[in-house]
């Protein structure tokens, strides 16, 4: 085997989302990724290293996060609904404990899910508002006119 470092990772998978931008899908157990807490599920992968990502496969960018054992790697993040990315400095590490994922704080998981519930609630209440049945009745907000 000579005198090659071993080569690791970060402990986590990525895989591009129907518009084929690169996303954090799974972080594994006892992964760097993980470790570090600042690295979510969902995340956009920006860059790696200071290299841009965009329009890279996931087989393409993986040979620039994999690296020695004990080297750092720059991950540059962008997380759903932010407007500023973060970058992370990750340690690489070997893998020993492969599995399921460990559960996500909960500000991570379930966004989307609850977002929806919540504006298909103010959707239902505002129909029941006066305005909001003369919107559905083709109406609108109507200027009372002064005088009487």
């Amino acid at each position: 085997m000579g005198d090659q470092p071993e080569v690791a990772g970060i402990g986590a998978m990525i895989k591009p989302n129907r518009y084929s931008i690169l996303k954090f899908c799974e972080l594994h157990p006892g992964g760097a990724a993980a470790a570090c807490g600042q690295i979510f599920e969902g995340d956009r992968l920006v860059s790696v290293d200071g290299v841009v990502c965009k329009g890279m496969t996931a087989e393409e960018v993986g040979p620039l996060i994999r690296g020695p054992v004990g080297s750092s790697v720059e991950i540059e993040v962008l997380r759903p609904g932010d407007t500023k990315t973060t970058t992370v400095s990750v340690v690489r590490q070997k893998i020993v404990n492969a599995g399921p994922a460990p559960p996500q704080p909960a500000h991570t998981k379930g966004i989307r899910e609850s977002l929806q519930a919540g504006a298909e609630k103010l959707k239902q209440a505002f129909a029941k508002t006066d305005l909001g049945q003369r919107m559905a009745a083709g109406g609108g907000i109507q200027e009372e006119e002064e005088g009487g």
